[in-house]
């Protein structure tokens, strides 16, 4: 079964995929700590907004997870 552009289906807006994940974020089942939730919404907004390719361990670290802009990703891969 095909589902998405693909399938024929218009792709969801910007606007919609934000709402849609306003509204994850915001129910009681999906069960993620604060961090995983800060993650999703940060690679969520930054695929929207087109810079995908950004999506790396340093900017995830540093945007995401407070690390210092010191932050090495060879030397601490826990981020």
């Amino acid at each position: 079964m095909k589902i998405g552009p693909e399938a024929g289906a218009a792709a969801p807006s910007p606007g919609e995929t934000m709402a849609q994940l306003e509204r994850i974020l915001a129910s009681d089942a999906f069960d993620a700590s604060e961090r995983n939730r800060r993650f999703l919404a940060f690679i969520v907004t930054e695929a929207l907004a087109g810079r995908a390719e950004r999506i790396k361990a340093y900017s995830i670290a540093t945007e995401v997870f407070g690390r210092g802009k010191d932050f090495d990703p060879q030397l601490d891969p826990g981020a």
